[in-house]
């Protein structure tokens, strides 16, 4: 049997799934929950150069393509979330760095 939440194989006579703490229910059994776990085997989830630079420049999509592929394509989703967070963990320095930069600036005037 599985569980209904996060797919995680249980034992039958179970009432909550050890993994997430659902509470399992026996008329679920016959409900195919293995979709629902990431494909890694998949020969086009690979991580994709463009996607990267894209999810860098602008965070948002990488953010977005990482929920939308996570489950089909979970390398992908998880560089171009990577990438984004890179990029706002850049900007974040870069516009730390600015402003001290700016600050001394007009402090010396």
């Amino acid at each position: 049997m599985y569980c209904y939440k996060c797919g995680q194989e249980i034992e039958d006579d179970s009432k909550f799934c050890p993994l997430c703490g659902a509470q399992i229910e026996q008329s679920q059994e016959d409900i195919d929950y293995s979709s629902y776990a990431p494909d890694y085997n998949n020969p086009m989830d690979k991580p994709s150069i463009g996607l990267n630079i894209l999810s860098f420049l602008f965070p948002i999509i990488g953010i977005v393509l990482f929920f939308v592929w996570r489950n089909t394509y979970p390398i992908k989703g998880k560089s171009c979330v990577k990438f984004s967070l890179m990029s706002i963990i850049f900007n974040f320095i870069f516009m730390i760095v600015a402003g001290m930069s700016l600050g001394v600036y007009f402090i010396n005037l």
